[in-house]
């Protein structure tokens, strides 16, 4: 896709590796041969056609270039038709947008419902497309039980869209604040109940903050020793003084096993006060 110019939308871009540099064609459809694709010379109906005969000639795409078609680069199963996607009622809107409930239709011709995320307001920029995407490579990565699942993107025209798994309870931090009170200590891992963070400041403020050394009040009913592990050892300035995941995990999991194990020293004692 070329980057967005205001009232013109992208355009398609045929990408080409030859004598080892990159090339970019932009394919044209526009004027008074809209119904038809070219890049230079050879015009066609479709998109498929242009690049079967460049293929299959073995023509190159510009005079210039030289360049040839010779291997191409399937579409990957993550790159979505928009035609493929269905949107029903929408659930909510975030920064990104509005996300609905959605129907995907898969290349086998089966069906599941999906959560799809919707861009809209301010026109599509070159940097949306590239956090989009970014988003998108990230999310391709996780696969895991308890994330949600990433199904792909649609990004040929707009609105641009991010298909996710459907998740029939909702959002984590709406159930959170509905269900605060009846969550216990022992089964939150978010102990603001789904607040937002660094309350009453600005993304830009809280970016000027943090850089210089400000770090939010943890909550009140935290664990001092959970605070310690986060203060201490996941919110340095520092990258390298900041503890990875791994002993992260094994520093919760201590903690709980340690609790555990205490509350049932507590138990045993109680019981053999009773028998005496």
């Amino acid at each position: 896709m070329t980057e967005p110019k205001p009232n013109q939308g992208m355009k398609l871009v045929l990408s080409v590796k030859w004598n080892k540099k990159p090339h970019h064609f932009i394919i044209n459809h526009e004027g008074k041969e809209a119904s038809k694709y070219y890049i230079e010379r050879f015009q066609f109906d479709s998109v498929i056609d242009l690049i079967n005969f460049y293929i299959s000639r073995k023509v190159p795409v510009t005079e210039k270039s030289g360049a040839c078609l010779i291997h191409p680069v399937p579409r990957q199963d993550w790159e979505l038709y928009h035609e493929s996607i269905e949107l029903g009622k929408m659930l909510g809107e975030g920064a990104f947008g509005a996300v609905h409930i959605g129907t995907l239709t898969q290349k086998d011709g089966s069906s599941k419902k999906v959560a799809v995320k919707v861009h809209k307001g301010k026109a599509i920029t070159k940097e949306i497309i590239k956090e989009i995407c970014k988003e998108a490579r990230t999310m391709r990565r996780f696969k895991h039980p308890n994330v949600v699942a990433f199904y792909g993107v649609a990004i040929e025209h707009e609105p641009i869209m991010i298909v996710m798994e459907l998740v029939s309870g909702g959002a984590l931090d709406s159930y959170l604040v509905k269900n605060a009170a009846m969550i216990s200590v022992n089964d939150r891992v978010i102990f603001s109940s789904g607040k937002d963070p660094y309350p009453g400041m600005t993304a830009a403020e809280v970016n000027s903050q943090v850089k210089q050394g400000y770090r939010m009040e943890a909550p009140d009913n935290m664990p001092s020793t959970l605070k310690t592990i986060m203060i201490q050892h996941c919110w340095p300035q520092d990258p390298d003084e900041r503890w990875n995941m791994t002993m992260i995990r094994k520093a919760l999991e201590d903690l709980v096993l340690g609790t555990s194990s205490k509350k049932s020293r507590m138990t045993k004692c109680s019981e053999m006060q009773k028998i005496d």
